[in-house]
């Protein structure tokens, strides 16, 4: 009877160890573990990402249970109990990501994980178009187009390109309390300028900075504003350079060379901005200016374009003044891509990085900068219906960032009439 006992009891004790071994524990009672490594990656290139925040959550309880920050190779690695998991890396600036993943008893599972920096992704706004051309007659009839729009205070503000065919392309203003609803001014609020003039044949791309300072008035201080506009003027021989004006409203202008409404400009001579040298990459054109200004360092920089033969490239160029700007160049990317068309740049400084949005003969590019010369090239995507009014596909933009989103309003184009809509990201 004792070996009988005896044999029932190792039985006994058998199955309870498979039991165990089934549930992730070993005869002895120890919890079988296994690893979970890999890399965290910049999606478009494969850089890797150091110092980026990689945890890892199980499917039996909340929040994440493991914590750590990849290396300098991005490498990360977790030993942990058998069971579901899921992992998610991130880091400032770019878009979080989660993978879920099996860990097994004694074995190693594999993920990297992949992110888009913050920006590559947009969607489309369901009601767009939000800026329509206006009413049979009215000035900007057959396009409304290139915007810029700034916030000011609580109040949303666009200068943007409009025409009604007959007339050369003007700049008109509109305002919204959301962003989303737009009321149109008394427009054009700038026009052309008269015969023999730099800008006599059309205006185009406009880029727009709004300087507020304290002045000491009569032993006390008020605040003074300047609307400060860098646009594209393009002459009777076709040529496009940039000029300047200025503004104590937004919508009463003052063009460079020129004294009314109290601003005097008349030591100013557009254009501020002049083509290139022979040769350079500019020297049959420069236009569609993206202008940020500093406070901390009283410094402007420009973004704009080149013109030269049938190419069109991105150019860079700073000012103390916003009048006098010394030019640093063409851009470089690192995409390998240099002679591929790069136009309408949209830049935004977050603090840390300069984020540019442009267009190519290819669709939409995105692409970030340290110091705003030389361009990491990311990915971009733009979701969402493409409906009748920008089935042509989509033309200069303006982007805003309002805590961690981006706000983007474009032109769109049916292949007649354009017409302004707006996308988010992320």
């Amino acid at each position: 009877m004792p070996n009988r006992l005896k044999i029932i009891n190792d039985f006994l004790l058998c199955a309870l160890a498979a039991a165990l071994v089934l549930a992730g524990l070993g005869c002895a009672g120890e919890i079988q573990k296994g690893t979970v490594r890999g890399r965290v990656l910049e999606n478009r290139g494969g850089s890797p990402i150091p110092g980026a925040e990689v945890e890892l959550f199980s499917g039996t309880t909340s929040g994440s249970t493991f914590q750590t920050v990849t290396d300098d190779a991005g490498t990360y690695s977790f030993t942990v109990d058998v069971g579901d998991y899921t992992v998610a890396a991130s880091k400032e600036g770019y878009i979080m990501m989660l993978v879920p993943v099996v860990v097994a008893a004694d074995s190693e599972s594999m993920v990297d994980l992949k992110l888009d920096a913050v920006g590559s992704r947009w969607f489309k706004y369901d009601g767009n178009p939000l800026l329509d051309v206006g009413s049979s007659g009215s000035w900007d009839s057959l396009y409304v187009s290139r915007p810029w729009a700034v916030r000011d205070g609580n109040i949303y503000k666009m200068w943007y390109v409009g025409t009604d065919g007959a007339i050369a392309p003007r700049i008109g203003y509109a305002t919204s309390p959301d962003g989303l609803k737009w009321t149109k001014y008394q427009n054009p609020v700038l026009s052309r300028g008269g015969a023999g003039d730099w800008d006599e044949y059309s205006l185009d791309g406009v880029a727009m900075v709004i300087v507020k300072e304290m002045v000491k008035k009569v032993e006390k201080e008020e605040e003074v504003i300047h609307y400060r506009m860098w646009y594209t003027g393009i002459d009777s021989s076709m040529v496009p350079r940039i000029g300047y004006a200025e503004s104590k409203d937004g919508t009463a202008w003052t063009k460079a060379r020129m004294s009314q409404g109290g601003i005097n400009l008349t030591d100013i001579t557009n254009p501020v901005l002049n083509v290139g040298r022979s040769g350079e990459f500019d020297d049959e054109g420069a236009g569609q200016p993206c202008v940020l200004y500093d406070p901390t360092s009283g410094i402007y920089r420009m973004w704009y374009v080149g013109y030269r033969n049938s190419s069109r490239r991105i150019g860079y160029a700073l000012s103390a003044d916003g009048i006098s700007w010394e030019k640093r160049g063409e851009l470089g990317f690192d995409d390998g891509l240099s002679g591929i068309n790069r136009f309408y740049p949209a830049v935004v400084s977050d603090g840390s990085f300069y984020r540019m949005w442009y267009m190519t003969d290819n669709g939409p590019g995105y692409a970030i900068s340290g110091d705003g010369q030389n361009w990491s090239v990311q990915n971009m995507s733009i979701s969402g219906l493409k409906r009748s009014w920008d089935s042509g596909g989509m033309g200069d933009f303006s982007v805003l960032k309002e805590g961690t989103q981006y706000k983007m309003w474009y032109d769109g184009s049916d292949g007649q009439v354009s017409r302004i809509g707006y996308a988010t990201s992320p």
